[in-house]
């Protein structure tokens, strides 16, 4: 897939919390080569000791959260280093202010910010409006890149 790509687009892998521990260890260092930008759900989130053993036995990124609701979900995976990117669903997430609160959590914990499309109109003018406020904002690229209404979103 990188030789089709090429190294100018980032290559997002998305596992959908169908592997064990053991199993995304063996799967993402076999994929390390191919430089992936991150390795989206690689297991269930709940067990947060399990997932920083993922996030230390490889050297692709982990991102994971479109599934959480809370600042005290997202807690437990900062103070156990794992994750890396976290996945922002803001229509579960309480909207633009709880996801806000979420942005500056991860930035406190040196995480950067995926927000999770929810694929609504409203939807995306809330990814974009919070996108515009946080930092480091790693989705606006996917953002602009997807279309609405059959109109690309960056004209």
């Amino acid at each position: 897939m990188r030789e089709v790509a090429g190294d100018d687009m980032d290559i997002c892998i998305e596992l959908h919390r169908c592997l064990t521990p053991a199993e995304a260890v063996v799967f993402a260092r076999g994929i390390e080569g191919y430089h992936p930008m991150f390795l989206e759900d690689p297991m269930r989130f709940e067990d947060a000791d399990a997932m920083a053993r993922i996030v230390d036995k490889t050297h692709i990124p982990i991102a994971t959260g479109e599934r959480l609701s809370t600042i005290y979900e997202f807690q437990v995976l900062f103070t156990h280093n794992a994750v890396k990117y976290e996945r922002v669903d803001v229509c579960l997430c309480d909207g633009i202010t709880g996801s806000r609160k979420l942005a500056v959590m991860a930035e406190v914990h040196n995480v950067m910010v995926g927000l999770h499309y929810p694929l609504s109109p409203m939807g995306l003018v809330a990814c974009l409006r919070l996108d515009a406020a946080i930092r480091p904002p790693i989705s606006k690229r996917a953002l602009m890149r997807m279309h609405a209404d059959g109109l690309p979103v960056d004209q």
